[in-house]
This record gives C-alpha cells, structure tokens and sequence, in this order.
C-alpha cells in the first residue's frame, strides 16, 4: 500500500452489510470470470477479471487473454493491468461522491450518477432477485452503452458491457452474470494491497462533472503530491535506472568488439524511462545504415506492444514476411522479419522483442535479413538476458 496519502478514510457506509465475495461469470465475447470484495461496508472494494476476449472485426479473430484488477481504496482508485504491467492511478469516486450521503441508497446513487449513470423504468429478474435497470452512456471517442442491474441493497447483479475502462476495450461485448455471493467467506488483507512490483505507475489528475480537479482533495499540499508520485516512481522499475549501466555498456561494448571496433555510445535518457544504442557492425549488416544494430529498452511497452498490428503501427511502409510467437527462457517474444520502404528501396530488417517478465520491453533489430535462429544467437551474445 502506498503510505502516504491513505490516513482518511471514506466513512460512508455504501451497504447495510459488512463485507461480502460475489464471483461472475463472464459470457457474450468474453470467458472468464469477475470476482469482486466488498468490505467494511464498502468503504473497501477490489475486482478481479481475468479470462479471454474475442475483439469484433473483419477476418479471423483470434481470443486475446486478459487480466486486470482495481482496488479502491480511501482517496484512491488503482486500475492495474496485470498483461500490460501498468497502472493508473486517479481519485476514488465511491470515496468522495459517497461523502454526506444520508443512507447507502443515496451514497450509491450518487457514485453511479457521477459515473455518468442514468436509472431507467426497467425492472427486470436476475435468477430470483428483481432488479432496476441502470445505463450509463459512454460518449468519448466512440458511443456505446453499458448496463448494469441492481436489486434493492445496491448490489450488481448483472454487468452488460461493450467498453472497459481499464482496458481501453470497444471492440467486444461482454456480460458478467452474478453466480455467488458469500457474506461469511474471510476477505484476505492483500486484495487491497495487490501492488505488483516493476509495473509502471502513473497517478493522473482526475475531476468532478464541473471539471473541478479532485488533486486539492486528495493530497493536502503540492508536495504530499510529489511525495506520493516518488513513491509510485520508486514502486517502478525504471531500465536507465535499475540497470546497471557500466555493466550494460561494458557488455554491449565486447558485444561490438567481436565484429567492428567501434565506440557504443548508450542514451539513457533523462527521466529514466528507456535506454537505446544503435551501432554498425559488419558481420550482422546486408547494408551500410549508421544503425545496423539497434537496442532498444523501454520503461513502459507492454506485451500488447509485441503484437504485428502495433509493432507495425511503428514503422512506415513495413511488409511483414515473416512471424512467429515463441517463448523465450519464460519470456513472451516475436520473431519479425521483413523489408521496409527505405527511400523506395526495399531494405530487409529482423526484429526479435520480448517482454523482460514485466520490468522491460526489448526491442533487438538488426539491419539484415537474418532467421529466427541467428537472430537469438546475436542476442545472446549481447548478455541483455543476463540483466
């Protein structure tokens, strides 16, 4: 748990009840499941979805794997994406939209309403429980509905989705059904303070519906602020940072030593957040490019930057010739070959990225038309496995 900005808490009760575990089942383009914790009164609450997702687009589409949970608690809403190693961080509106609410149907009316949430005329059963039907309207880049069915102590019991926030989802219509909910069952403590270590986190200022910044309410000065924004850099794993750099150079030196004596000149850049060399080596060049070999190590890319269409989004004019998947020593990687629009000639570039188990994004390219087998050699050679 972050420390330093968590010493109020919300003390509006949201349920007539202490704590409960309700667990969904996900169905429509999504399988999986959703499990949320409700405790205290709802002044704590986290969810968990994990499962698979089939996006709704022209050709063959293949399921994509998800994981995701957000945490609410005190001031703060946490939405962590456990494939993309990433959260953000803003204001919790169950906290501050539940403040001075009479009774817990208030406190949730008015959390749903600034959630942009309408209650409509519908009264519909889920299994045995007769629900009102509440929608909220997305109206930001696309427009779509979500659904959501309540009964009479607040709690969802029917989720119909065609946007997700956390995961920046349009592309798939899902709905997660209530299938248990459990009054009895023990919270464990570390749903509330599932913070994984080496995912970025970034804090982002949030506002009400008048556009009124909540930062003057959730930090009591600028630098309680800042403070806090140390701590989530420190929680980080930073690649200029973290990695040593004299033994990162020193490697990647001898690395170039065996085919070409030139200097490697390494940029680290200024706020930590990524190293990147490029340098010529004869024996693993088809051409005379300054940049025959390029290393490149990101603070914040993804497993979802190692797939074709956003890798190729990064280049213009790429053809693809050649793609493959593969596991690398527990790492998720691609193999990418293909040829690039240089000036209209046609120049052979090799690429093998991988994900560094959450810490990193590597990007190896090679100026070249090397196989997926050269390809790891040379890598091995640099030792960045070794980091």
């Amino acid at each position: 748990m972050f420390s330093n900005i968590i010493a109020q808490s919300g003390t509006q009760k949201r349920y007539t009840f202490k704590k409960a575990t309700i667990t969904y089942k996900l169905s429509g383009d999504f399988d999986g499941t959703r499990t949320v914790y409700i405790d205290d009164y709802g002044t704590k609450q986290a969810e968990y979805w994990e499962g698979t997702y089939e996006k709704r687009q022209p050709g063959p589409n293949e399921r994509v794997a998800f994981k995701f949970h957000n945490i609410y608690v005190d001031k703060l809403e946490y939405e962590i994406n456990d494939v993309d190693f990433y959260s953000l961080i803003t204001s919790n509106p169950y906290y501050f939209y539940a403040q001075g609410a009479s009774n817990e149907k208030a406190a949730n009316e008015a959390i749903l309403e600034s959630l942009q949430y309408e209650k409509t005329d519908r009264v519909e059963k889920v299994g045995n429980e007769e629900c009102t039907v509440w929608v909220q309207h997305i109206r930001f880049m696309f427009e779509i509905d979500n659904y959501s069915w309540f009964n009479d102590k607040f709690i969802e019991t029917k989720f119909q989705f065609g946007f997700l926030k956390t995961l920046q989802l349009a592309k798939a219509i899902g709905t997660a059904t209530m299938e248990k909910i459990d009054y009895d069952a023990e919270i464990p403590t570390s749903v509330f303070t599932d913070f994984p270590d080496y995912y970025l986190y970034q804090y982002a200022e949030s506002t009400d519906r008048q556009g009124n910044s909540f930062d003057d309410q959730v930090f009591a000065s600028d630098e309680e602020k800042q403070k806090f924004e140390d701590e989530l850099k420190l929680k980080s794993f930073v690649p200029g940072r973290d990695i040593n750099k004299e033994s990162f150079t020193m490697n990647l030196q001898a690395f170039s030593d065996q085919y070409l004596s030139q200097e490697v000149s390494i940029d680290f850049d200024n706020d930590n957040a990524y190293i990147n060399t490029q340098f010529q080596i004869k024996e693993y060049t088809d051409t005379t490019k300054e940049e025959a070999v390029v290393i490149d190590i990101r603070y914040r890319i993804g497993l979802n930057k190692l797939y074709l269409d956003d890798y190729k989004r990064s280049f213009n004019h790429f053809t693809t010739n050649e793609l493959n998947h593969f596991d690398l020593d527990g790492r998720k990687a691609i193999y990418i070959a293909g040829t690039k629009d240089q000036g209209g000639e046609q120049e052979p570039l090799s690429v093998i990225a991988f994900n560094d188990k959450g810490k990193y994004c590597v990007q190896f390219k090679v100026y070249g038309k090397y196989t997926q087998a050269e390809m790891l050699e040379m890598l091995k050679q640099t030792k960045i496995l070794d980091l």
